[in-house]
């Protein structure tokens, strides 16, 4: 196949995994910090100082931080939300 036909094939593949990815966050509960970084559209690095500042509250389940996405979006609906400077 020709390179130009096979870049663009991936590149659609590629957009369709991340579009994949974010519709699985709108109906999880329960995020991991990658998700969460995707899912705020900021690193992985902003959400671990999110949470070692307080910003952020995590639940540890056998070594990993998950975060509830309904207090994620309370978080950033709520008159509180001037604290999380840019993240």
């Amino acid at each position: 196949m020709n390179s130009e036909i096979m870049d663009q094939l991936r590149h659609d593949v590629e957009l369709t995994d991340a579009d994949l990815k974010l519709r699985s966050l709108k109906i999880k509960r329960w995020l991991r910090t990658d998700e969460v970084a995707l899912y705020l559209g900021t690193s992985q690095g902003s959400i671990r100082n999110l949470v070692l500042r307080g910003q952020l509250k995590a639940k540890k389940y056998f070594g990993r931080n998950y975060f509830d996405k309904l207090a994620i979006d309370s978080l950033f609906d709520s008159p509180k939300k001037q604290h999380f400077r840019r993240l």
